[in-house]
Parts: structure tokens; sequence; C-alpha cells
């Protein structure tokens, strides 16, 4: 029987699961560029900071996907800076010369220092979904958005954004099908990116 379980600290096991995952389903993101150790460190860090959380989608012991989303961006990659700092800059480092990894330091200090009076819509984010390929069109992805956003309910969240490049047909497919709307665009090293917005009133209930 599938079963959504949030992580903690404590289950490392996990955490480099999903770290591959990502890289395996995510390679064209800001975070894959860093590569899987730094990112088997962030979500270990993710995992414990306020208002934040990681789901997984696991059917008798087999992982099936995972989601991760934060209530506000800007205050998660603060506490995430505060706690880790030094083992993400020195696993950091080791993958500079990787294509898109300055751009990506750049792009997160940027966020860092962006004024909140410059903010257009709420710092409440998805920031990364993936789903096994084996494990996909049985509703994984549908049921780990659902356990987000009983989650944003309760942090009294009334929109939340998910970024993803514009030539992800896939992701933009599923995203609007699940009441996502386009509403911002940028620019990335991987690509161009598509902002998508859903609010609390297209929530899953």
């Amino acid at each position: 029987m599938t079963e959504i379980v949030r992580l903690n600290r404590s289950n490392t096991s996990y955490f480099r699961v999903i770290a591959n995952l990502h890289c395996k389903e995510i390679s064209g993101g800001v975070l894959s560029i860093f590569g899987e150790e730094f990112l088997v460190i962030l979500y270990r860090y993710i995992s414990e900071a306020p208002n934040c959380g990681i789901w997984v989608s696991e059917d008798c012991g087999v992982f099936k996907g995972f989601i991760c989303g934060c209530a506000d961006d800007k205050k998660m990659f603060r506490r995430v800076l505060m706690r880790g700092f030094f083992p993400l800059v020195i696993v950091g480092l080791r993958a500079i010369r990787r294509p898109g990894v300055v751009s990506g330091v750049i792009n997160v200090v940027k966020v860092l220092l962006k004024s909140k009076h410059d903010e257009l819509f709420t710092r409440a984010q998805l920031l990364s979904l993936a789903v096994n390929s084996l494990s996909r069109e049985k509703g994984i992805g549908r049921s780990l958005v659902r356990a987000f956003e009983i989650e944003l309910d309760i942090w009294g969240v009334d929109e939340y954004l998910v970024w993803t490049t514009d030539w992800n047909l896939g992701a933009l497919r599923f995203y609007e099908s699940n009441g996502f709307r386009r509403a911002l665009t940028g620019q990335h090293s991987t690509g161009d990116m598509v902002g998508l917005l859903k609010s609390r009133t297209s929530f899953t209930s």
C-alpha cells in the first residue's frame, strides 16, 4: 500500500535516495547543477527547518518519489546556510567548475538579498518534485502535492510558486492540470524558466 511519509533529520537513508532521484529527474533545475553530494546535505538541513518539509511516497518500503517545499524560501535559505554553511560550501566548491554553478550561486544570493518590498508574490514554494520513472501515471505526483498543500494550509499560506524550465513540457502539463497557472518567467543557465502559481482556492481537498 502506497503511503506518504514526512521526513526528519533522523531519516538519513532517504536523503541519498532523494538526491539521486533529483539529479536524474530534475537535471535542468537550479539545484541539480551542484551535484548529488550537495543535495544530500541540503535536503538534510531543509528537513529540520521551520515551515519546511520533505515528503516521500513509498509502497512496502519501495521508494516512489518525493516533494520538498517551504512557506518562505528566503527564510529557508537563510536557515539552511546558517546551520549548514561549511559543509555546503566545502561540497559546493568541489562542483564550482561545473557549467551553471557560478550563476546558480549568484541566483541564490539574489534571493537572499532581495527586499520584501520588491516581492510581487508569496515566497512559499514547491522547491522540488520527482517521481521514479517506473512509478509514473499512478497519481503519486498528485498525492505528494496534496500532502504538501495540507501542510501549507496549516501554515496559513494562501498561494505558492513552483519553477520549471520552459522546455519541460511534461512538468508544465502536470502542474497546469493540478491547478497552477503561469505567472512568471526567468533566466537560468540551463534555459528559460517558468514560474507557476497556485492559490488556496485551487488547493487539493
